[in-house]
Protein backbone atom coordinates (compact mmCIF):
# COMPACT_ATOMS: atom_id res chain seq x y z
CA UNK A 1 0.00 0.00 0.00
CA UNK A 2 0.92 3.25 -1.20
CA UNK A 3 0.43 6.21 1.97
CA UNK A 4 -0.66 9.36 0.03
CA UNK A 5 -1.30 12.38 1.81
CA UNK A 6 -3.88 14.90 0.98
CA UNK A 7 -2.80 18.54 1.14
CA UNK A 8 -5.70 20.02 2.85
CA UNK A 9 -8.19 20.77 5.96
CA UNK A 10 -10.70 20.54 4.45
CA UNK A 11 -12.23 17.20 5.95
CA UNK A 12 -15.23 16.89 2.89
CA UNK A 13 -12.05 16.63 0.41
CA UNK A 14 -10.33 14.36 2.28
CA UNK A 15 -13.18 12.17 2.64
CA UNK A 16 -13.92 11.87 -1.13
CA UNK A 17 -10.55 11.02 -1.74
CA UNK A 18 -10.68 7.86 0.96
CA UNK A 19 -12.30 5.31 -1.18
CA UNK A 20 -10.95 6.25 -5.01
CA UNK A 21 -7.73 6.27 -3.98
CA UNK A 22 -8.15 2.75 -1.93
CA UNK A 23 -9.15 1.21 -4.97
CA UNK A 24 -5.70 2.00 -6.58
CA UNK A 25 -3.69 1.03 -3.69
CA UNK A 26 -3.45 4.15 -1.65
CA UNK A 27 -3.97 5.30 1.73
CA UNK A 28 -4.93 8.68 2.61
CA UNK A 29 -3.35 10.69 5.26
CA UNK A 30 -5.22 14.20 6.30
CA UNK A 31 -3.09 17.51 5.82
CA UNK A 32 -4.66 18.85 9.03
CA UNK A 33 -1.48 17.46 11.61
CA UNK A 34 1.30 19.68 9.67
CA UNK A 35 1.08 22.99 10.73
CA UNK A 36 1.48 25.06 7.38
CA UNK A 37 -0.58 27.58 5.59
CA UNK A 38 1.34 28.24 1.98
CA UNK A 39 0.62 31.55 0.36
CA UNK A 40 -2.13 30.29 -2.22
CA UNK A 41 -0.66 33.59 -4.68
CA UNK A 42 -1.30 31.65 -7.80
CA UNK A 43 -2.86 33.38 -10.45
CA UNK A 44 -5.44 30.41 -10.99
CA UNK A 45 -6.99 27.06 -9.21
CA UNK A 46 -4.19 24.76 -10.90
CA UNK A 47 -1.23 27.33 -9.87
CA UNK A 48 -2.86 27.36 -5.98
CA UNK A 49 -3.32 23.28 -6.11
CA UNK A 50 0.36 23.58 -7.08
CA UNK A 51 1.42 25.36 -4.35
CA UNK A 52 -0.01 23.87 -1.79
CA UNK A 53 1.22 20.24 -3.32
CA UNK A 54 4.47 21.46 -3.03
CA UNK A 55 4.73 22.52 0.13
CA UNK A 56 2.68 19.85 1.91
CA UNK A 57 4.65 17.02 0.34
CA UNK A 58 7.91 19.19 1.15
CA UNK A 59 7.31 19.21 4.91
CA UNK A 60 5.72 15.13 4.69
CA UNK A 61 7.75 13.61 2.86
CA UNK A 62 4.85 12.12 1.43
CA UNK A 63 3.50 11.76 -2.27
CA UNK A 64 0.79 14.85 -2.37
CA UNK A 65 -2.60 15.52 -3.66
CA UNK A 66 -4.03 19.05 -3.21
CA UNK A 67 -6.85 20.66 -4.78
CA UNK A 68 -8.15 24.40 -5.50
CA UNK A 69 -11.26 25.47 -6.21
CA UNK A 70 -12.92 28.71 -8.19
CA UNK A 71 -16.31 29.82 -8.43
CA UNK A 72 -17.60 32.14 -11.20
CA UNK A 73 -20.43 33.36 -11.49
CA UNK A 74 -21.96 33.62 -15.70
CA UNK A 75 -23.52 37.02 -15.50
CA UNK A 76 -20.51 38.66 -14.06
CA UNK A 77 -17.42 40.14 -15.66
CA UNK A 78 -14.00 38.12 -14.75
CA UNK A 79 -13.43 41.71 -12.93
CA UNK A 80 -16.40 42.18 -11.41
CA UNK A 81 -15.66 42.01 -7.20
CA UNK A 82 -18.30 40.51 -6.62
CA UNK A 83 -16.90 37.84 -8.58
CA UNK A 84 -15.71 34.79 -6.03
CA UNK A 85 -13.10 33.47 -8.43
CA UNK A 86 -10.17 31.99 -6.43
CA UNK A 87 -11.61 33.42 -3.59
CA UNK A 88 -14.49 31.59 -2.35
CA UNK A 89 -13.95 31.81 1.18
CA UNK A 90 -11.99 34.93 1.56
CA UNK A 91 -13.37 37.92 1.92
CA UNK A 92 -12.17 41.51 2.83
CA UNK A 93 -8.84 39.73 3.69
CA UNK A 94 -10.71 37.00 6.57
CA UNK A 95 -11.20 33.25 5.74
CA UNK A 96 -14.85 32.76 6.54
CA UNK A 97 -15.98 29.60 8.73
CA UNK A 98 -18.94 26.97 6.47
CA UNK A 99 -21.67 29.27 8.32
CA UNK A 100 -20.21 32.52 7.51
CA UNK A 101 -19.55 31.16 3.72
CA UNK A 102 -23.45 30.36 3.51
CA UNK A 103 -24.86 33.35 5.16
CA UNK A 104 -22.29 35.47 2.75
CA UNK A 105 -23.78 33.86 -0.63
CA UNK A 106 -27.21 34.11 0.53
CA UNK A 107 -26.69 37.39 1.00
CA UNK A 108 -24.79 38.28 -2.51
CA UNK A 109 -27.87 36.37 -4.08
CA UNK A 110 -30.76 38.42 -2.38
CA UNK A 111 -28.31 41.40 -3.69
CA UNK A 112 -28.47 40.33 -7.11
CA UNK A 113 -31.84 39.77 -7.00
CA UNK A 114 -32.52 36.12 -8.43
CA UNK A 115 -30.77 32.99 -8.34
CA UNK A 116 -27.06 33.23 -9.85
CA UNK A 117 -25.71 30.77 -12.74
CA UNK A 118 -22.57 29.37 -11.41
CA UNK A 119 -19.81 27.31 -12.70
CA UNK A 120 -17.29 25.32 -9.89
CA UNK A 121 -13.66 25.15 -11.80
CA UNK A 122 -11.66 22.63 -10.03
CA UNK A 123 -7.75 22.60 -9.86
CA UNK A 124 -5.47 19.83 -8.90
CA UNK A 125 -1.63 18.84 -8.33
CA UNK A 126 -0.08 15.78 -7.59
CA UNK A 127 3.58 16.22 -5.94
CA UNK A 128 6.40 14.40 -4.78
CA UNK A 129 9.01 15.08 -2.37
CA UNK A 130 11.68 15.80 -4.53
CA UNK A 131 9.57 18.70 -5.92
CA UNK A 132 8.21 17.15 -8.89
CA UNK A 133 4.54 18.64 -9.83
CA UNK A 134 1.77 17.47 -12.41
CA UNK A 135 -1.49 20.36 -12.01
CA UNK A 136 -4.22 20.80 -14.25
CA UNK A 137 -7.86 21.74 -13.71
CA UNK A 138 -10.94 20.18 -15.24
CA UNK A 139 -12.61 23.60 -16.72
CA UNK A 140 -11.91 21.74 -20.24
CA UNK A 141 -14.40 19.90 -21.40
CA UNK A 142 -16.87 20.58 -19.12
CA UNK A 143 -20.38 20.22 -19.47
CA UNK A 144 -23.36 22.43 -19.16
CA UNK A 145 -24.93 20.08 -16.62
CA UNK A 146 -22.24 20.84 -14.26
CA UNK A 147 -23.56 24.21 -14.05
CA UNK A 148 -25.58 24.99 -11.08
CA UNK A 149 -27.71 27.86 -9.19
CA UNK A 150 -27.21 29.14 -5.96
CA UNK A 151 -30.29 30.48 -4.12
CA UNK A 152 -30.92 32.13 -0.67
CA UNK A 153 -33.24 29.53 0.44
CA UNK A 154 -31.25 26.96 2.90
CA UNK A 155 -32.20 23.27 2.39
CA UNK A 156 -30.84 20.26 3.42
CA UNK A 157 -28.40 19.13 5.79
CA UNK A 158 -24.79 21.22 6.20
CA UNK A 159 -21.70 18.87 4.84
CA UNK A 160 -18.48 19.51 6.82
CA UNK A 161 -16.32 21.43 4.35
CA UNK A 162 -18.70 22.17 1.67
CA UNK A 163 -21.06 25.12 2.78
CA UNK A 164 -22.44 25.84 -0.48
CA UNK A 165 -24.41 22.52 -0.48
CA UNK A 166 -27.10 23.64 1.50
CA UNK A 167 -28.32 26.27 -1.13
CA UNK A 168 -26.44 24.96 -4.43
CA UNK A 169 -29.07 23.72 -6.46
CA UNK A 170 -28.35 21.89 -10.12
CA UNK A 171 -29.47 23.32 -13.07
CA UNK A 172 -30.00 20.19 -14.93
CA UNK A 173 -31.80 18.25 -12.30
CA UNK A 174 -33.34 20.98 -10.56
CA UNK A 175 -32.21 19.25 -7.15
CA UNK A 176 -30.71 20.49 -4.20
CA UNK A 177 -27.01 19.14 -3.45
CA UNK A 178 -27.54 18.56 0.21
CA UNK A 179 -30.80 16.90 -0.65
CA UNK A 180 -30.14 14.07 -3.48
CA UNK A 181 -30.82 10.94 -2.83
CA UNK A 182 -27.83 9.96 -5.05
CA UNK A 183 -24.91 11.32 -6.42
CA UNK A 184 -26.01 14.05 -9.33
CA UNK A 185 -23.76 15.72 -11.77
CA UNK A 186 -22.02 18.22 -9.21
CA UNK A 187 -20.73 14.37 -7.82
CA UNK A 188 -19.41 13.05 -11.00
CA UNK A 189 -17.56 16.45 -11.51
CA UNK A 190 -15.54 15.95 -8.36
CA UNK A 191 -14.98 12.44 -8.92
CA UNK A 192 -13.72 13.32 -12.78
CA UNK A 193 -11.20 15.92 -11.51
CA UNK A 194 -9.95 13.45 -8.10
CA UNK A 195 -9.28 10.60 -10.31
CA UNK A 196 -7.20 12.88 -12.87
CA UNK A 197 -5.41 13.99 -9.60
CA UNK A 198 -4.63 10.09 -8.47
CA UNK A 199 -3.86 9.51 -12.64
CA UNK A 200 -0.82 12.43 -11.80
CA UNK A 201 0.21 11.13 -8.53
CA UNK A 202 1.02 7.17 -10.68
CA UNK A 203 2.71 8.70 -13.14
CA UNK A 204 4.87 10.63 -10.65
CA UNK A 205 5.06 7.51 -8.89
CA UNK A 206 5.07 4.97 -11.63
CA UNK A 207 5.83 6.74 -14.51
CA UNK A 208 4.10 8.15 -17.55
CA UNK A 209 2.54 6.46 -20.65
CA UNK A 210 2.06 7.20 -23.67
CA UNK A 211 -1.48 5.86 -24.65
CA UNK A 212 -1.80 7.82 -28.47
CA UNK A 213 1.37 6.53 -29.62
CA UNK A 214 0.71 3.14 -30.59
CA UNK A 215 -1.67 3.97 -33.38
CA UNK A 216 0.89 4.99 -35.38
CA UNK A 217 2.85 1.82 -35.00
CA UNK A 218 0.39 -0.40 -36.35
CA UNK A 219 1.17 -2.30 -39.40
CA UNK A 220 -0.37 -0.91 -42.58
CA UNK A 221 -1.63 -4.34 -43.22
CA UNK A 222 -3.86 -3.95 -40.17
CA UNK A 223 -5.99 -1.34 -41.27
CA UNK A 224 -8.56 -3.31 -43.40
CA UNK A 225 -8.91 -5.83 -40.43
CA UNK A 226 -9.18 -3.19 -37.62
CA UNK A 227 -11.11 -0.87 -39.27
CA UNK A 228 -14.08 -4.12 -40.09
CA UNK A 229 -13.40 -4.92 -35.96
CA UNK A 230 -14.67 -0.88 -35.38
CA UNK A 231 -17.96 -1.47 -37.74
CA UNK A 232 -18.81 -4.63 -36.04
CA UNK A 233 -18.46 -3.37 -32.68
CA UNK A 234 -20.55 -0.13 -33.50
CA UNK A 235 -23.23 -2.19 -34.83
CA UNK A 236 -23.08 -4.53 -31.61
CA UNK A 237 -23.47 -1.68 -29.46
CA UNK A 238 -26.59 -0.40 -31.14
CA UNK A 239 -28.18 -3.54 -30.88
CA UNK A 240 -28.37 -3.46 -27.58
CA UNK A 241 -28.00 0.15 -25.64
CA UNK A 242 -29.52 -0.68 -22.34
CA UNK A 243 -27.25 -3.50 -21.62
CA UNK A 244 -24.46 -2.51 -19.04
CA UNK A 245 -21.65 -1.59 -19.82
CA UNK A 246 -19.81 -5.11 -19.19
CA UNK A 247 -22.48 -6.86 -20.78
CA UNK A 248 -22.11 -4.40 -24.10
CA UNK A 249 -18.36 -5.14 -23.39
CA UNK A 250 -19.08 -8.96 -23.75
CA UNK A 251 -21.05 -8.58 -26.29
CA UNK A 252 -18.70 -6.61 -28.59
CA UNK A 253 -15.44 -8.99 -27.66
CA UNK A 254 -17.95 -11.94 -29.25
CA UNK A 255 -19.38 -10.46 -32.02
CA UNK A 256 -15.75 -9.33 -33.36
CA UNK A 257 -13.80 -12.40 -32.07
CA UNK A 258 -17.14 -14.79 -33.97
CA UNK A 259 -16.38 -13.00 -37.05
CA UNK A 260 -12.67 -12.91 -37.33
CA UNK A 261 -11.18 -14.71 -34.75
CA UNK A 262 -12.84 -17.66 -34.06
CA UNK A 263 -11.07 -19.70 -31.97
CA UNK A 264 -11.39 -21.52 -28.36
CA UNK A 265 -7.97 -19.86 -27.06
CA UNK A 266 -9.42 -16.51 -27.99
CA UNK A 267 -12.72 -16.74 -26.01
CA UNK A 268 -10.87 -18.82 -23.19
CA UNK A 269 -7.87 -16.60 -22.70
CA UNK A 270 -10.04 -13.43 -22.60
CA UNK A 271 -12.84 -14.59 -20.28
CA UNK A 272 -10.22 -16.44 -18.46
CA UNK A 273 -8.50 -13.61 -17.56
CA UNK A 274 -11.13 -11.16 -17.25
CA UNK A 275 -12.73 -13.49 -14.49
CA UNK A 276 -9.32 -13.83 -12.42
CA UNK A 277 -8.79 -10.19 -12.85
CA UNK A 278 -11.99 -9.23 -11.11
CA UNK A 279 -11.50 -11.96 -8.40
CA UNK A 280 -7.76 -10.07 -7.83
CA UNK A 281 -9.94 -6.97 -7.87
CA UNK A 282 -12.40 -8.04 -5.03
CA UNK A 283 -9.77 -9.31 -2.65
CA UNK A 284 -7.01 -6.36 -3.41
CA UNK A 285 -10.01 -3.66 -2.74
CA UNK A 286 -9.62 -2.46 -6.16
CA UNK A 287 -12.67 -2.04 -8.65
CA UNK A 288 -13.70 -5.75 -10.00
CA UNK A 289 -15.33 -3.97 -13.23
CA UNK A 290 -12.77 -2.06 -14.66
CA UNK A 291 -10.57 -5.16 -13.53
CA UNK A 292 -12.58 -7.64 -15.66
CA UNK A 293 -12.77 -4.92 -18.55
CA UNK A 294 -9.00 -4.68 -18.79
CA UNK A 295 -8.63 -8.37 -18.92
CA UNK A 296 -11.20 -8.91 -21.92
CA UNK A 297 -9.42 -6.16 -23.56
CA UNK A 298 -5.85 -6.99 -23.11
CA UNK A 299 -4.96 -8.90 -25.93
CA UNK A 300 -7.82 -8.03 -28.43
CA UNK A 301 -5.57 -5.74 -31.04
CA UNK A 302 -3.44 -8.93 -31.44
CA UNK A 303 -6.49 -11.19 -31.96
CA UNK A 304 -8.29 -8.56 -34.07
CA UNK A 305 -5.84 -7.76 -36.28
CA UNK A 306 -3.49 -10.98 -36.41
CA UNK A 307 -0.20 -8.64 -34.89
CA UNK A 308 1.08 -10.09 -31.83
CA UNK A 309 4.31 -7.94 -32.05
CA UNK A 310 4.19 -5.51 -29.26
CA UNK A 311 0.62 -5.98 -28.65
CA UNK A 312 0.08 -4.63 -25.10
CA UNK A 313 1.68 -1.26 -26.57
CA UNK A 314 -0.48 -1.59 -29.75
CA UNK A 315 -3.80 -2.19 -28.19
CA UNK A 316 -4.59 0.98 -26.13
CA UNK A 317 -6.19 3.18 -28.92
CA UNK A 318 -8.36 0.31 -30.25
CA UNK A 319 -9.54 -0.66 -26.80
CA UNK A 320 -10.40 2.92 -26.13
CA UNK A 321 -12.71 2.56 -29.53
CA UNK A 322 -14.58 0.19 -27.78
CA UNK A 323 -14.64 1.52 -24.21
CA UNK A 324 -16.46 4.25 -25.34
CA UNK A 325 -18.80 2.51 -26.85
CA UNK A 326 -19.52 0.83 -23.55
CA UNK A 327 -19.94 4.24 -21.92
CA UNK A 328 -17.07 4.19 -20.08
CA UNK A 329 -15.80 7.81 -18.35
CA UNK A 330 -12.36 9.10 -20.13
CA UNK A 331 -10.69 8.51 -16.21
CA UNK A 332 -11.38 5.10 -16.31
CA UNK A 333 -10.57 4.35 -19.65
CA UNK A 334 -6.74 5.79 -19.05
CA UNK A 335 -6.93 3.59 -15.97
CA UNK A 336 -7.97 0.30 -18.51
CA UNK A 337 -5.48 1.71 -21.03
CA UNK A 338 -2.89 2.15 -19.01
CA UNK A 339 -2.94 -1.46 -17.27
CA UNK A 340 -3.18 -2.93 -21.09
CA UNK A 341 -0.16 -1.16 -22.33
CA UNK A 342 1.54 -2.60 -19.24
CA UNK A 343 0.37 -6.12 -18.94
CA UNK A 344 3.60 -7.28 -20.94
CA UNK A 345 5.93 -5.77 -17.91
CA UNK A 346 5.88 -8.89 -15.76
CA UNK A 347 8.76 -7.95 -13.80
CA UNK A 348 8.31 -3.84 -13.42
CA UNK A 349 6.52 -2.12 -10.80
CA UNK A 350 3.22 -0.50 -11.84
CA UNK A 351 -0.21 0.46 -10.64
CA UNK A 352 -2.51 -1.17 -8.68
CA UNK A 353 -4.88 -2.09 -11.45
CA UNK A 354 -1.89 -2.42 -14.26
CA UNK A 355 -0.72 -5.44 -11.39
CA UNK A 356 -3.97 -6.76 -10.89
CA UNK A 357 -4.09 -7.37 -14.54
CA UNK A 358 -0.59 -8.75 -15.04
CA UNK A 359 -0.90 -10.99 -12.33
CA UNK A 360 -4.28 -12.20 -14.13
CA UNK A 361 -2.73 -13.04 -17.06
CA UNK A 362 0.09 -14.88 -15.50
CA UNK A 363 -2.84 -17.15 -13.54
CA UNK A 364 -4.52 -18.48 -16.59
CA UNK A 365 -1.64 -18.93 -18.02
CA UNK A 366 -0.63 -21.29 -15.08
CA UNK A 367 -3.44 -22.73 -14.46
CA UNK A 368 -5.18 -22.99 -18.29
CA UNK A 369 -2.85 -26.47 -18.19
CA UNK A 370 -1.63 -27.27 -15.12
CA UNK A 371 0.67 -30.03 -16.27
CA UNK A 372 2.76 -27.59 -17.96
CA UNK A 373 5.25 -25.94 -16.38
CA UNK A 374 4.73 -22.27 -15.88
CA UNK A 375 7.29 -19.88 -18.10
CA UNK A 376 10.33 -19.12 -16.64
CA UNK A 377 9.59 -15.28 -16.96
CA UNK A 378 6.14 -16.10 -15.19
CA UNK A 379 7.56 -18.06 -12.31
CA UNK A 380 8.23 -15.44 -9.81
CA UNK A 381 5.10 -13.59 -9.79
CA UNK A 382 3.04 -16.74 -10.13
CA UNK A 383 4.52 -18.45 -7.01
CA UNK A 384 3.68 -14.91 -5.33
CA UNK A 385 0.02 -15.02 -6.10
CA UNK A 386 -0.55 -18.65 -5.90
CA UNK A 387 0.40 -17.80 -1.91
CA UNK A 388 -1.32 -14.79 -1.77
CA UNK A 389 -4.87 -16.84 -2.76
CA UNK A 390 -3.74 -20.04 -0.68
CA UNK A 391 -3.21 -22.54 -3.67
CA UNK A 392 0.28 -23.67 -2.89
Amino acid sequence: MIDLLIGTGNPGKILDMIPLAKERGMVCKSGEEYAIDPDENGGSPAENAAIKARAYAEVSGLPTISFDSGLYFAELPMDDPRQPGLHVRRVNGRRLSDEETTAHYIDLVREMGHPVLCQWVTGFAAAMPDGRVISGDDREGQPKSWQFYLVDEPKGPSSPGKPLHCISIEADSGEYFGLREKDGSSAVRRKAVRMKALDALENLIFGAVDLKAPERTWPEETAPRIALAKEIAVKTAEKRPDNSRLDKLHDIVDAVLGEMNPVREAYQHLYGVASLAALLAKRRGADPELAAMAGMLHDYYGYVSGDTEDHAHRCPPLAKSVLELCGVTEEEQYRICRAIYEHSDKAGSHPLLSEILIDADVLQHGLYDPTVPVKIKEKARFDAISAELGLE
